[in-house]
C-alpha cells in the first residue's frame, strides 16, 4: 500500500477540474460507459451516435445488470453529462495519445487460468510508446486495485507480444485526473526488480497447470 501511495503522490496528473453527479448513483455506470463509447467515436473522427453508444454500453453492463438500474433510456440530463465526460476523454487523449493510434477494447488473449483481458485503450502514447489505459468514472481516489488490473493486461500482452508495454495508466474523466506510470517505474518501485523479470515470471506462474487465482 505504502508503494501505491507513493505511486498515486507522483504519478497523478490533473487534466480538468473534479466535477460531480447529478443523477441516481445506480445510473452512473450506463452514463460513464455511455461516454467510453461517445469518445471512442470522437476519437475514430465519426460523429457521436447516442443510440449506438447507448446500446454498446448496455451490452458492457448486461453481466452486472442486476446490480443497477438500466431499464429506460438516458434522459436529458444523463445525456449532456455523457457527452460532457466524453468531451474530458477527448481532452485527456488530445494531450497524450498519438492520433489514429488508438485502439478500443483490444483482446488480448488468455493464459493459463486467465480467460483474457480488454483494456479499454490501447495507444501510442506521445514520447512514451505503447499506453495500455483503463477509464473509471467513479467518484473516488485511485486504488491500488485500479493498479493490479493493469498489471495483469500488462502480463498478457507481453504474452502475445513478446515486449513490454511503456506505460500504464488508469483514466478518471469525472475527477479530470489519470495515473500515467512508466511499466519499468512501476515494477522497480513495487518490488524493487525490473519489469521484464517480473512479468515474464507471472506469465510463467500463471501459465502453469493447475495454478488457480
Amino acid at each position: 500500500m505504502d508503494h501505491f501511495i507513493r505511486i498515486s503522490n507522483v504519478a497523478v496528473r490533473t487534466f480538468d477540474t473534479p466535477i460531480k453527479w447529478s443523477h441516481r448513483p445506480k445510473r452512473h455506470a450506463l452514463v460513464s460507459e455511455t461516454a467510453f463509447y461517445l469518445w471512442s467515436d470522437f476519437q475514430a473522427g465519426d460523429r457521436p451516435n447516442l443510440a449506438r453508444a447507448e446500446s454498446r454500453a448496455r451490452g458492457r453492463l448486461a453481466q452486472v445488470a442486476n446490480q443497477l438500474e438500466l431499464p429506460g433510456s438516458l434522459d436529458q440530463t444523463e445525456v449532456t453529462m455523457a457527452m460532457r465526460l466524453a468531451h474530458r476523454m477527448a481532452q485527456y487523449a488530445e494531450g497524450f495519445l498519438v492520433p489514429g493510434s488508438v485502439e478500443i477494447e483490444r483482446r488480448l488473449p488468455g493464459i493459463g487460468w486467465i480467460s483474457g483481458g480488454l483494456p479499454d485503450i490501447t495507444a501510442q502514447a506521445r514520447s512514451v510508446g505503447i499506453v495500455l489505459s483503463e477509464v473509471k468514472a467513479v467518484d473516488r481516489p485511485f486504488r491500488s486495485v485500479d493498479m493490479r488490473q493493469m498489471v495483469v493486461y500488462a502480463v498478457l500482452y507481453f504474452a502475445q507480444h513478446r515486449r513490454l508495454p511503456a506505460c500504464l495508466s488508469v483514466v478518471n474523466p469525472l475527477k479530470g485526473a489519470a495515473i500515467e506510470v512508466g511499466t519499468d517505474e512501476f515494477f522497480a518501485d513495487v518490488v524493487g526488480l525490473p519489469a521484464d523479470e517480473v512479468i515474464n515470471h507471472l506469465l510463467i506462474e500463471w501459465s502453469a497447470a493447475g495454478v488457480s487465482p
